[in-house]
């Protein structure tokens, strides 16, 4: 993939939105940093969902790989960003009890307050798919918010 990369270039943008997407969520889920890096430096969008409205920052925040989390968001990835359901990148984290994810997504800005379509939390959703770290870690959050309010 990397060689590919090299070849294509600065010419990602030539090439169909549905090639870019299929290269673009190859490189995310095969955690090849070098290949994401590339690809983003030619103009790959942080941002492009998958057939699910899933963007690169939620799956990156679910399969816990806070490297590829710190490099979307380095590269303007949306920390607030929902899938159509409402779930967002800190809550596919705190779902799959990705503390040091979490942790990330919150120092940068993520919403511990942002409700799903079912009206639910990140710590709602850990709470339900029974998370053994992330609902003590985002209760916590929402304890030390409330008090500064």
């Amino acid at each position: 993939m990397k060689n590919l990369i090299a070849d294509i270039g600065g010419e990602l943008k030539q090439y169909s939105e549905a090639i870019q997407l299929r290269m673009v969520w190859h490189v995310w889920h095969c955690d090849e940093d070098l290949a994401a890096r590339l690809l983003l430096d030619f103009g790959a969008d942080p941002a492009l969902c998958n057939d699910q409205g899933q963007a690169p920052l939620a799956g990156a925040a679910y399969k816990g790989d806070a490297a590829m989390v710190a490099l979307l968001l380095e590269r303007s990835a949306d920390v607030g960003g929902a899938m159509p359901d409402g779930r967002t990148a800190l809550m596919m984290a705190a779902m799959f009890n990705r503390c040091d994810v979490v942790d990330l997504l919150l120092r940068q800005g993520a919403r511990a307050d942002a409700r799903d379509a079912g009206g639910l939390t990140a710590l709602d959703v850990a709470r339900i798919i029974g998370a053994p770290d992330t609902p003590q870690q985002l209760a916590a959050i929402m304890a030390s918010s409330s008090v500064s309010d």
